[in-house]
């Protein structure tokens, strides 16, 4: 009894290295014990908990090509989806809810800042038409109409958001842009990165960003 109290008064480290020498088998790879952990790559992280969106919106408001696989998607990630006008989002998911999907397939925008653009440039070349032209009131407000309606036209573009909802009911869920790549339980909805406790594993790696990529695109071909 003495031999094993002091046994146990060893610190592990040194336990483990007595068996190392005398040749006893360790649990490594095919065992997960909690003073054996697993090792993990250096690169990869994990993330545990109801506020997962700290990492998932990284990639929602990157620049760039974003790929997004998730089986729900909500009004709140396509409002943000189409705020990121810096981003083109590639989206795979099977249950969108209808103000989502209304959102994201509006063919074309208007852009409040353009407008406002051509608004101030139109009152400008009135003024300037005045001042150094002095040319007949009708052509002095019909050209800076013309200006804001061509300034409006020019407001208008396309959609920054390609989705595809497939055959079959689609469970995996990952989310990637150029320089982040996360996979986990989360799905793209303010319930699931807010509210629900999630685990994630995301990571930086060029490997495995380009390996999610390829897989995406196997699912969109599919």
């Amino acid at each position: 009894m003495q031999i094993l109290k002091k046994i146990s008064s060893l610190p592990i480290s040194a336990i483990a290295s007595a068996l190392t020498v005398i040749n006893f088998p360790l649990p490594m790879d095919n065992m997960h014990l909690p003073f054996f952990p697993r090792p993990r790559s250096s690169y990869e992280k994990h993330h545990y908990g109801n506020d997962s969106y700290r990492i998932i919106d990284r990639v929602v408001n990157s620049a760039g090509t974003i790929y997004l696989v998730s089986p729900y998607l909500d009004i709140h990630y396509a409002k943000m989806m189409t705020k990121n006008r810096r981003a083109k989002f590639y989206v795979i998911s099977s249950s969108i809810g209808n103000d989502a999907y209304r959102l994201m397939t509006r063919k074309r925008y208007i852009s409040k800042r353009r407008i406002a653009c051509g608004t101030l440039l139109s009152i400008a070349s009135y003024a300037a038409l005045q001042v150094f032209y002095h040319l007949p009131g009708t052509f002095a407000i019909t050209l800076p109409i013309a200006i804001a309606a061509i300034s409006l036209m020019l407001s208008v573009s396309k959609s920054n958001i390609t989705i595809k909802k497939p055959k079959k009911f689609i469970h995996s869920k990952f989310y990637v842009c150029d320089s982040l790549a996360i996979e986990g339980s989360a799905n793209l909805t303010y319930s699931g990165t807010h509210r629900n406790i999630e685990q994630i594993s995301y990571t930086g790696d060029a490997k495995r960003i380009n390996a999610l990529r390829e897989e995406f695109e196997k699912l969109w071909t599919d």
